[in-house]
Parts: C-alpha cells; structure tokens; sequence
C-alpha cells in the first residue's frame, strides 16, 4: 500500500459514520504501525499510552510470531481519528470490554476476518484495481521506510522482526531504492 493508494481508499470513507469511521482508524493504524492484523484486532484501550509531547501516540503491542511486547507508534491523523472513534465508541459500548475495535451491533472484538472483509469493500468501493489485504499495509511500511531512506534496523524495529533476515527481504523488493543506488555508481 502506498501513500497514493491510502488517500484514494480514505477518500470513499466518511468520518460522520461510525462504521466508515472505523474503517478508517484501520486503514490508518495498519498503515502507520506496520502491525498484523491480527494485532491491530487483539488491541485494548488499556494498550494505549498517553500522547508524547510531538503529537504521537503509541501503544504496546504482543506480537503474533514472537509473543514478545513492542511498541507501534501512529501519528496526528491516525491520533485524531482514535479520539473520535473513542468519543463514540465509549458511548455506544456498555463497557464490559477493554478491546479497542468492537462491532456496534454486539459490542464484541471485531475479527482479523472482518477487517479482510473491509479491505476489499474499500478497495472496490475506492475503485482499485490492485489487490490489497490487510498485510498489505504492513508491506507498504516496510517500503515507506526504506524509501524514506531508513535502513533494514530500522523496519526490523518497527515491523517487529526478531530475525533480522525476515526485514532483508524487503531490501530485494525495493525496486526505488536499488535503482537509485545503482545509478549513483554508474
């Protein structure tokens, strides 16, 4: 997923909807964190730290492969369309569940299958053509990074790798960058 393709599946989603509104925070918290879906799903508020001085949040994070904790950050966007989904998410749950996205119909912790679902509806609904899932997003931030001229730490970092060889593999893909180094030594 890119930054082009983000703004294109934003653009079909409105805010004053509770359901696209939380589609939304989705697609933005899978783009800015890089984690799984599976992850994103498995989120609590009680996960949710306050916000740092320079208007990023984050949260704590149990990884799915290692089981370890680690920390995801999201920045002002993402942050700003948290609190408006937990304005009315804290209204309309009767409070008996910490997990952060919920149904509004039963209350309950949505599903990795259910934000598949929602993938694909935005996606057509936005009118792309290319074939997007949810670990899609998580490849994109990987690229983000290496195109913003991070290295393989530092999406080993924030993807959450424990083997370093699992980050590698997105330098290969990077299509961009290797083209740019190599014409640097031609």
């Amino acid at each position: 997923v890119t930054p082009s393709i983000l703004k294109q599946m934003d653009a079909v989603l409105f805010e004053q909807f509770f359901a696209d509104l939380t589609k939304k925070l989705v697609i933005h918290m899978l783009y800015d964190t890089g984690m799984r879906v599976s992850e994103l799903c498995d989120l609590n508020i009680g996960d949710i730290e306050t916000m740092s001085e320079d208007g990023l949040r984050c949260a704590s994070v149990r990884r799915r492969k290692s089981l370890l904790y680690n920390t995801v950050v999201w920045g002002r966007e993402t942050n700003r369309l948290l609190n408006l989904y937990l304005g009315i998410r804290l209204c309309i749950s009767s409070g008996d569940t910490d997990a952060l996205l919920i149904t509004r119909k039963t209350g309950k912790r949505i599903t990795s299958r259910t934000v598949q679902r929602w993938i694909e509806e935005i996606r057509h609904m936005a009118g792309i053509e290319k074939e997007i899932t949810p670990h899609s997003f998580r490849h994109g931030k990987a690229h983000q990074v290496l195109n913003q001229s991070g290295n393989v730490r530092d999406v080993q970092a924030i993807l959450g790798h424990v083997n370093p060889h699992s980050s590698f593999s997105y330098l290969s893909l990077n299509r961009k960058n290797q083209i740019e180094v190599s014409g640097k030594y031609l």
